[in-house]
This record gives structure tokens, C-alpha cells and sequence, in this order.
């Protein structure tokens, strides 16, 4: 199967990356509380935020291929991070997330307290990413 990535990109996905779940984003937003649904999304962007209690937490901009969404990666998550297993283009199948309300925008809480890493695609994620962020 053909992988779609940026127009930008002159690399490919590795051959050890799994597909993206389509409409996966769409799905965890009207179905917040379906426990079955695990979608192998695309970390798109990851940024650290300033530590108001003295935790580091890191926001998270996940793609499906086609939409995106933002949210906040569990604390326990941070080793993930450090380790440099969790980075921008990470493969992951989300394990366990929360749907919040966040300024009248929804916002995946804590959308990445449990997850499996599954792999790295170099060179970005497919081009029309939409809403979500």
C-alpha cells in the first residue's frame, strides 16, 4: 500500500509503521466514552507547556491521516518523552484518553495516558489535516 505523506517530504514511511486508523479523530470525539475503540493515530507536533505545578506536561497534536486534534499527554507518559520514544512522528495506538471541553473547543484530555508505541513515519503525515486544533 501507497503511503501518503507531505508534499515536502522525500522520504517515506518505514516499512515497520502500521496504517492510521481512518476517521479515528471524528470517532473519539462522537464517541468519547467507547473503551473498545484503541486508533492508531500520527503525533503531528509536541510541545512542552510551562509547569504551573511543578509537573512537566507536553501538548500533543495527534493526526488520523485526514483530522487533527490536540490534547495533553499524561504525566506518567513524560519517561516516553524523555526516552525519545515519543516524538514528533510517532506511530502510537492510544491505549486510554479522556474528551474534555477546553474553552469552548473539545480537547482530548490526557490523550495519551496509556498507549503502544508502534513506530516512526519520517517526513510528516498526509497532506489536508483537518480542524481539530
Amino acid at each position: 500500500s501507497r503511503t501518503r505523506v507531505s508534499r515536502h517530504s522525500t522520504t517515506h514511511a518505514t516499512a515497520m509503521a502500521p496504517a492510521l486508523t481512518p476517521r479515528s479523530i471524528p470517532h473519539i470525539f462522537d464517541n468519547p466514552n467507547d473503551p473498545s475503540f484503541s486508533p492508531i493515530v500520527q503525533v503531528f507536533d509536541i510541545k512542552p507547556l510551562a509547569a504551573k505545578t511543578g509537573e512537566r506536561r507536553f501538548r500533543i497534536l495527534c493526526s488520523d491521516g485526514d483530522h487533527a486534534a490536540q490534547g495533553l499527554l499524561s504525566t506518567s507518559m513524560n519517561e516516553l518523552v524523555d526516552a525519545g520514544r515519543v516524538n514528533k512522528f510517532t506511530i502510537m495506538k492510544l491505549k486510554e484518553y479522556t474528551v474534555q471541553e477546553v474553552s469552548k473547543k473539545m480537547c482530548v484530555r490526557g490523550f495519551l495516558s496509556r498507549c503502544r508505541v508502534c513506530g516512526h513515519r519520517e517526513g510528516g503525515v498526509s497532506e489536508g489535516v483537518n480542524g481539530g486544533f
